[in-house]
C-alpha cells in the first residue's frame, strides 16, 4: 500500500488532477458571473434632436433687426436667407459602440390648393448631406459647427423654390393650352419648402436601434409665413442585457464536456499506470489471471497421482 501511494504523487498524476480542480474553479466562476449578470444590470440611452433658425431680411427702412426676432411671422418679399442650425445629442449609461447615419434634404412640394396635406401634384428633392461613421463612446455630440461631421449650419434662400414653383406653374398653363383643356374652378397651386433631418444610431452589441427625425416647412406661396417643425425629436431607450447575454450557449457546453472529460481520463488512466507492477511480465500475469479468473484453476501443491 505505501508503494502505491509513493506512485501516486508521480507528476504526471496531477496533471489531469489540477485540470479537473482548475476546470471546476472555472465552471463556478462561471456560474458565480452569470448570477452576477442576472441582477438587474440595465443599460440606457437617450438621444435629443435640435432645431433652430434666423430669418435676415434685405436691406430695408421697415425693420432694422437682423436676424428678425423669432417671436414675430415673417414677410417673404423681405425675407433675404434662413439659417438653420441642426444639432444632436445622445448619452449613454456605459461606454459602447456606436454606429450612426445622417441624411439631410431640402423638398420642394407643389399641391393643388384643394387637396389634402398628402396631396402632392410635384416634388424635388434636393440632398444637404449624407454622412455614416462609428465610435466607441458614451455620448454623441453633433452639430456645433460645419466640420464634416453630422448636423451644422445650413443656409437656405427661399427665392431660389419660389421660381421652381414660377417655372412649374408657367409650364402647366401652357400645357393646358396646347391640349386644349380648360380646367373650370381651377383653384391654382401652392408650394413649401421642406428641409429634413434624420439621425439613425445602433449598437449591435446592445440592441440599440433609434432614430430621430426633426424638420421644418417653409411656405413659399404665400407672403406671410412661419414655421412649422415636423418629425420625432427625441427617444428614450433601455435594456437589461442579462436577459439575452447571459446563458449557456451550445459550443461552451461542448468545451466543459470535452474538457471534462479528457481530465477524466487522463486521471484514471494515470491512477491505474500508478498501480501496476513496474515488472511488465508480472503485470501480463496478472491482466491475464484477472481476465480469465473464472476459467484457469491454480493449484498451491503438485497433485500426485498414483496408477495401480
Amino acid at each position: 500500500m505505501r508503494n502505491i501511494f509513493r506512485k501516486l504523487a508521480y507528476p504526471q498524476l496531477f496533471i489531469p488532477l489540477f485540470s479537473l480542480i482548475i476546470l471546476a474553479l472555472i465552471i463556478m466562476a462561471t456560474f458565480r458571473l452569470f448570477a452576477y449578470f442576472y441582477e438587474d444590470y440595465i443599460i440606457t440611452a437617450s438621444g435629443r434632436k435640435n432645431l433652430e433658425f434666423n430669418v435676415f431680411y434685405l436691406e430695408n427702412d421697415l425693420f432694422h433687426d437682423n436676424p428678425v426676432p423669432s417671436n414675430l411671422d415673417f414677410l417673404m418679399s423681405y425675407t433675404d436667407y434662413i439659417e438653420i442650425y441642426s444639432n444632436f445629442t445622445a448619452d449613454f449609461s456605459t461606454i459602447m459602440e456606436v454606429y450612426y447615419d445622417y441624411r439631410s434634404e431640402k423638398r420642394v412640394i407643389i399641391r393643388y390648393i384643394g387637396s389634402d396635406d398628402h396631396g402632392f401634384v410635384f416634388e424635388e428633392r434636393f440632398p444637404l448631406n449624407e454622412t455614416r461613421g462609428q465610435m466607441t463612446t458614451n455620448n454623441l455630440r453633433f452639430g456645433a459647427v460645419n466640420d464634416g461631421n453630422p448636423g451644422g449650419v445650413y443656409t437656405i434662400f427661399p427665392k431660389d423654390y419660389i421660381e421652381l414653383y414660377f417655372e412649374f406653374v408657367e409650364n402647366q398653363t401652357r400645357q393646358m393650352e396646347e391640349e386644349g383643356i380648360l380646367a373650370r374652378g381651377l383653384r391654382g397651386f401652392s408650394a413649401e419648402l421642406w428641409i429634413e433631418f434624420r439621425y439613425s444610431i445602433r449598437s449591435p452589441e446592445t440592441g440599440l436601434n433609434e432614430m430621430v427625425t426633426q424638420g421644418v416647412r417653409i411656405p413659399l406661396t404665400t407672403e406671410i409665413y412661419s414655421f412649422m417643425m415636423t418629425g420625432s425629436p427625441s427617444f428614450d431607450w433601455q435594456t437589461n442585457l442579462t436577459i439575452r447575454d447571459a446563458q449557456i450557449t451550445l459550443p461552451m457546453s461542448v468545451l466543459f464536456v470535452a474538457s471534462f472529460a479528457l481530465s477524466l481520463f487522463g486521471l484514471l488512466y494515470n491512477i491505474k499506470k500508478a498501480t501496476e507492477d513496474p515488472n511488465v511480465y508480472k503485470q501480463e500475469v496478472k491482466n491475464i489471471l484477472k481476465k480469465y479468473v473464472g476459467e484457469i484453476v491454480i493449484y498451491d501443491k503438485p497433485t500426485i497421482v498414483i496408477s495401480e
